[in-house]
């Protein structure tokens, strides 16, 4: 049940990313991509992301973390490349600049929209 929840919520993330960030667009409807956006970085957090912040690791030692934005952004491309290549609908970003933005307005906007679902 808690991976639904979370699914609802980064598309409802992503929702809001699409209509802020102006290098992100849909494939088809909004709602339907971005869903399929949200399984799709689901799936690439599960299995790309351990790999790249192992990887990584020293960069985000020397930023102090900060290097983790890039890697929000990098594999929101990722999300975003596999949903819209081999799903039927999925998001298009245009730039790393809209991916890094966007990144930092989906972290946002789960961040506030568990801190809502949470207590309930």
């Amino acid at each position: 049940m808690s991976f639904i929840i979370s699914l609802v919520i980064t598309t409802l993330a992503l929702v809001i990313a699409i209509y802020l960030v102006p290098g992100i667009t849909t494939t088809g409807k909004a709602y339907a991509s971005a869903l399929a956006c949200a399984f799709a970085l689901a799936i690439v957090n599960m299995i790309l992301r351990p790999l790249v912040t192992l990887v990584t690791f020293p960069l985000s030692i020397i930023t102090f973390g900060l290097f983790s934005v890039v890697i929000n952004a990098l594999m929101l491309q990722a999300a975003a490349y596999v949903s819209s290549n081999y799903l039927p609908e999925g998001l298009r970003i245009d730039s790393f600049g809209s991916a890094l933005m966007g990144s930092i307005v989906v972290s946002i906007a789960t961040m506030v929209l568990n801190a809502i679902i949470a207590p309930l």
